[in-house]
């Protein structure tokens, strides 16, 4: 008797939790159908991380970064359209950073962010629908100009207007939530506190332009180009130890970041730069990351701070 009043709870308790689940998918069905993925097209094919690289509240999505350039998965990622997640006032809100950006105020009483778009279909304030093309994935803005083109979108309760406002929802795990996507897998190890130190070659070089020079072309670059002394194929060293992030489709080349947040610092490598390390994952300063050929431009930051290589 007591057995099968076991197996009797067993049974209660098992159907409980299938129809627990059940709930759970119906209400995730539910949410997707209420809301459409901010980008257009196969989702299979994209990359988002955990968490924004410089620690704000945002995600940005694109390509994954193992398409190489001239791809058609790459060729047709640039063409993707982006689209409103939900019905609502639609405004411009271009900036220096941002580029061109769009601002949505979402029936849901949430603010949505568009930003680096190529394109927008809003010149003026006004009403659209879910699912509604809002522009085309572009890299505009002061610093994205030099990545890959991808999404940086934001989400914030409420209706907020102009520039006076910040993100507090965290849209990846409104993503993930509705749309039952997890972000991409990134190294989440812990790493000590480090600087950069020297420049990214393991072979002798000479300096080609110093970083006053390149400051005064352009001081969004400002940093160092150096050559190595041989001709062919070298090995790029670690300057830093860090998460390395890479974009492989930019004017520079190939450009890879590494970012010790813990620190405050960062390092850009740019060239024509063949990676052996993964987007996401730790290096440790000194560890070989790659191979180039002909000039590499070295940028290092501190707290967003351009700051001298050679210091």
């Amino acid at each position: 008797m007591r057995a099968q009043k076991t197996v009797g709870t067993l049974l209660n308790r098992s159907l409980i939790l299938v129809s627990l689940l059940a709930l759970a998918c119906s209400a995730q069905s539910a949410r997707a159908a209420d809301y459409a993925f901010p980008i257009a097209g196969d989702r299979e094919v994209l990359w988002w991380e955990e968490y924004h690289w410089d620690g704000n509240l945002a995600v940005d999505i694109g390509i994954h970064p193992g398409f190489a350039p001239g791809t058609p998965e790459r060729l047709e990622f640039y063409r993707r359209a982006v689209v409103a997640v939900t019905s609502g006032e639609a405004s411009r809100l271009d900036n220096p950073r941002g580029g061109i950006a769009v601002l949505l105020h979402g029936d849901d009483n949430r603010t949505y962010y568009y930003a680096h778009l190529s394109s927008s279909t809003i010149t003026e304030t006004r009403r659209v629908s879910r699912g509604e093309r809002l522009g085309q994935i572009g890299r505009t803005g002061t610093w994205t100009q030099y990545l890959d083109p991808h999404l940086h979108f934001a989400i914030a309760t409420g209706h907020r207007h102009g520039f006076d406002w910040a993100a507090d929802i965290n849209p990846v795990t409104w993503i993930e939530r509705t749309f039952g996507l997890a972000p991409s897998p990134t190294t989440t190890e812990a790493y000590p506190l480090a600087e950069p130190s020297g420049i990214p070659l393991f072979d002798e070089y000479e300096t080609r332009e110093s970083f006053v020079e390149t400051a005064a072309g352009n001081p969004l670059l400002a940093g160092t180009t150096v050559a190595p002394r041989r001709p062919g194929r070298v090995a790029v060293r670690a300057p830093l130890t860090g998460i390395v992030r890479i974009h492989v489709d930019t004017p520079l080349g190939t450009r890879m970041q590494i970012t010790n947040a813990r620190a405050g610092w960062s390092v850009i490598i740019s060239g024509a730069i063949a990676p052996i390390v993964r987007h996401g994952e730790l290096v440790y300063r000194e560890s070989l990351i790659g191979f180039i050929e002909g000039a590499l431009h070295y940028m290092t930051f501190h707290r967003g701070q351009p700051v001298d290589p050679a210091r």
